[in-house]
């Protein structure tokens, strides 16, 4: 026998409709639970130690709480008047209330859930774009990394249409008119609402961090792409919706991080007038190798920051090994990383360029072509984001050790996978071991991982007095603790280098070797409030060691990671024009064609940055925050952006030249 289910019910002697009882629960339910979840997963409002752009503001909260309820509400809303459409002459029905009800838990559950399974993957939002930044611009191999996510979602759907059909199957629902009463008083409330959303969502767009928090909800991530789609008349990809706002709504040639063509009398991106470009010699034109050709030792310290030489500790110093070594050889003073996150760093060490990469050219390809045995022994997996495969990696390598290899399971895009430093000095044993391995010039690249959050690295020794704290404890309120942590794990990696040393000198090598450590990037240890990296472009996050162990060797100052490659192929016996001069470090937040922000580092540590979404400007020498927009044409601030912004622009420009004439 079937359950019988009215269309209305008596509550507090009011007759209610179910079906409205059914949005107004699902409406509140879900936001209630996705809200919790975007807290949890990417800490939307409140300070927090991991996000520098959660909002904190009473303004900000404000406008974001209004958009969030009213776009939510507003979409929901017209997917129930469509469903009810769908429906026809049972749109009176409860049915109507129970299937939104069902189907709307549904999509939204499956939303979450992916979101909980891959938040330890991705760490924030998945989306495709991550997907295919993950696996090197392939969404068919990002795919592939997700793929047991994807089968667990299929079976909940599968499981809610059983558990669907099973309800369905076991209600009667009674049938009731169509209510057409009302209808265009129904339009006009609607319309109202629709238009108070957008008009908060114009706001939002202009209120800093706001729209980022935003797009982490599915409904207004909705209405944002739609109301994209409505204002960008001259389809460039953006509109008055985005962040930053087209300017220039009817040229598709002018809009924000447009590329910027030189001298045509055009500022395509909106930032520094007209560029203007003068042409920069190519470092690697011509690479030719002298007779005598030295070996090559690359270590890579992860997140080691620059103050990590002649560091100490409870009297103790912690990086004695790199410490003795700036002394005693090349030491860069002023050395930073161009993109301070590693995967991107990385590229720009091998690859001698700010990513992405447009040569086939790298550090393994130079020096496999100069006729160099290549060995990689990495902590890390380097397939992670498909670095290995961007520099020639694994097909230069004649020894390939890395996390992957090295511990015998793991996936490529697995970046928790760690190897301990005992399999690391294991595999240089077995396959550098023996002088006789040396016998041809040799490129070996190490990369240690010691010193990576949450900075308790496998096998760790206490060089340091004390313990290393706890996930759970990592917080502000243990500012003291979490730095002991970190540079206790600084000392780990130190002890491993010091390690490879030893066995170089042991094996006679050497005198004949170039050792170089450089940091791909620094870390924050709650001097601003927040902990890692990649989060802001100054000292602390971006600032590394570069060291070299022959002396003598001249460093530019201020150098940037982007320069390691002509410097270290030089030191090994290549012929390389001179570097030309000591110009500003360019610095980008992400990516090169759409960065969260961009910067410059001259000599002297001095910091200018630009923010594009907000459009915020920062320098180091006046500790001041200003908006572009408001700087005067000859103001001081204003022109040290537009030396930034050309900087930038030039970077684009050469690499769009590359790309041009790289045969397909």
């Amino acid at each position: 026998m079937r359950l019988r289910v009215p269309h209305e019910v008596t509550i507090a002697r009011r007759r209610v409709s179910l079906n409205g009882l059914a949005f107004w629960a699902f409406a509140i339910l879900s936001l209630s639970i996705e809200l919790a979840v975007a807290q949890r997963l990417s800490h939307v409002l409140g300070a927090t130690m991991f996000v520098t752009t959660a909002l904190t503001r009473p303004v900000e909260i404000a406008v974001f709480a209004a958009a969030l309820v009213s776009g939510h509400l507003v979409l929901l809303w017209l997917a129930y008047l469509l469903l009810a459409a769908l429906h026809g002459r049972r749109a009176g029905s409860a049915l109507v209330g129970f299937n939104f009800f069902c189907f709307g838990a549904t999509a939204y559950g499956l939303i979450l859930t992916l979101r909980l399974r891959l938040s330890s993957f991705f760490a924030d939002k998945a989306d495709l774009a991550l997907l295919r930044g993950l696996a090197a611009g392939s969404l068919r191999n990002g795919l592939g990394y997700a793929r047991t996510e994807i089968l667990f979602l299929l079976s909940l759907v599968v499981g809610a249409a059983l558990l669907y059909l099973i309800l369905l199957s076991a209600l009667n629902f009674s049938s009731a008119p169509a209510r057409r009463r009302a209808a265009r008083g129904g339009l006009l409330r609607l319309a109202i609402a629709l238009a108070v959303a957008v008009l908060l969502f114009f706001s939002a767009a202009r209120v800093p961090n706001v729209r980022a928090a935003l797009e982490r909800f599915a409904a207004p991530w909705t209405l944002y792409h739609l109301l994209d789609l409505a204002t960008d008349f001259d389809r460039d990809g953006y509109s008055a919706f985005t962040d930053p706002p087209d300017t220039a709504l009817f040229d598709g040639n002018v809009h924000p991080f447009a590329l910027d063509v030189p001298d045509n009398g055009i500022d395509e991106d909106g930032l520094a007038g007209d560029f203007h470009y003068i042409p920069r010699p190519d470092p690697y034109r011509t690479v030719r190798f002298g007779p005598h050709r030295k070996h090559v030792v690359l270590v890579v310290l992860e997140s080691t920051r620059a103050d990590a030489v002649g560091k100490k500790w409870g009297g103790r110093v912690v990086a004695p090994v790199l410490t003795e070594l700036a002394r005693r050889g090349s030491s860069a003073p002023e050395a930073y990383s161009n993109i301070g996150i590693t995967r991107e760093s990385l590229r720009s060490i091998f690859g001698g360029e700010i990513p992405p990469l447009t040569r086939r050219e790298s550090l393994f390809r130079d020096f496999k072509t100069a006729g160099y045995r290549i060995g990689v022994l990495s902590m890390q997996s380097e397939d992670w984001g498909g670095t290995a495969e961007d520099v020639g990696m694994r097909e230069s390598a004649d020894i390939f050790a890395d996390a992957r290899v090295l511990i015998g399971y793991g996936t490529p895009g697995d970046a928790l996978l760690l190897a301990p430093p005992s399999m690391i000095l294991r595999a240089f044993d077995r396959s550098f071991g023996t002088s006789g391995s040396w016998s041809r010039p040799t490129f070996l690249y190490v990369n240690i991982q010691s010193a990576h959050f949450p900075y308790d690295p496998p096998e760790a020794r206490n060089f340091l007095p004390g313990t290393a704290i706890p996930y759970a404890e990592i917080g502000a309120s243990n500012r003291a603790w979490v730095a002991r942590s970190y540079w206790n794990a600084v000392a780990n990696g130190d002890w491993l280098l010091g390690q490879l040393i030893s066995r170089l000198k042991a094996l006679g090598v050497y005198d004949d070797t170039v050792v170089a450590v450089v940091g791909d990037h620094g870390e924050e240890l709650f001097e601003n409030g927040h902990v890692g990296h990649g989060l802001v472009l100054d000292r602390l996050s971006t600032q590394v060691p570069f060291v070299l162990s022959t002396p003598g060797i001249p460093l530019p100052r201020p150098v940037g990671l982007a320069s390691l490659r002509p410097i270290l192929l030089r030191a090994a016996g290549a012929e390389l024009p001179p570097l030309a001069g000591s110009p500003p470090v360019l610095q980008l937040l992400l990516q090169l064609d759409r960065p969260m922000g961009i910067g410059m580092v001259e000599a002297g540590g001095r910091w200018t940055t630009f923010t594009p979404q907000g459009g915020s400007v920062w320098s180091s020498e006046t500790g001041a925050r200003r908006r572009y927009g408001s700087l005067a044409a000859m103001n001081p601030l204003r022109r040290k952006v537009n030396i930034v912004a050309n900087l930038w622009e030039a970077e684009r420009w050469e690499h769009w030249l590359r790309r041009e004439r790289t045969p397909r």
